[in-house]
């Protein structure tokens, strides 16, 4: 396998001085294992949700952040078929069970998200959740259709 080193380097000299050198490790991070997720058929009453375990990695370890856009206008989290649309609701944990999930609005970054150290390269299994649940009311009120959706999810250092 091949690796490669990521780092920055910032040189700050001021004017008829000696340079001083930093040399930084780029933050690297990694989304694996996520899987669409299919809500199934709705009988008429109550919600739908479902879920997926996925593997968040961050080198070096430290804090990330994470936004959702989906395929709905203005990055809109909805799903649509033909002319007609649907909002879901999108929870995150940085911890791979539903307890302790919080909530993501569009746009709307979650900070200072920690991704297990030991996980590193995701080898003991998956470190975060993603929840996504429609609500009776909003299912009640939609037309029949095949609904589906894009969910990109994007992770940056802290």
């Amino acid at each position: 396998m091949n690796r490669r080193l990521l780092w920055k380097v910032l040189v700050i000299c001021l004017a008829g001085q000696l340079c001083t050198v930093k040399v930084a490790w780029a933050t690297k991070i990694r989304i694996t294992g996520i899987d669409d997720i299919n809500l199934g058929g709705w009988s008429g009453s109550g919600g739908l949700a479902g879920s997926d375990l996925l593997c968040v990695t961050v080198r070096p370890a430290g804090p990330y952040r994470i936004s959702a856009y989906g395929s709905g206008s203005g990055g809109g989290l909805n799903l649509s078929s033909g002319g007609f649309t649907m909002e879901y609701q999108l929870f995150f944990n940085d911890r791979p069970r539903e307890q302790g999930r919080r909530r993501m609005d569009q746009l709307s970054p979650l900070i200072n998200l920690q991704a297990a150290p030991s996980f590193r390269n995701c080898n003991r299994g998956p470190n975060a959740y993603i929840g996504i649940e429609i609500t009776s009311q909003v299912l009640e009120s939609a037309a029949p259709g095949i609904y589906q959706g894009t969910l990109v999810l994007v992770v940056g250092p802290e």
